[in-house]
């Protein structure tokens, strides 16, 4: 079974990025942020909905 929140790196100078299942209607993801945010007046907007853990 896979766990999620294993094997944190303390820091990270970027986002780390996992794809682990991928499907048609379905992509689970891991990411791991430690405060990286993006630049000022930027707006992320995407087609799909996402659900976070954190």
């Amino acid at each position: 079974m896979l766990n999620l929140f294993a094997d944190i790196p303390a820091t990270i100078p970027e986002e780390i990025m996992q794809t682990h299942v991928t499907d048609s209607n379905l992509r689970i993801e891991r990411i791991v942020s430690l405060g990286h945010s993006s630049p000022d007046g930027f707006w992320f907007d995407q087609d799909k909905h996402e659900w976070v853990i954190s």
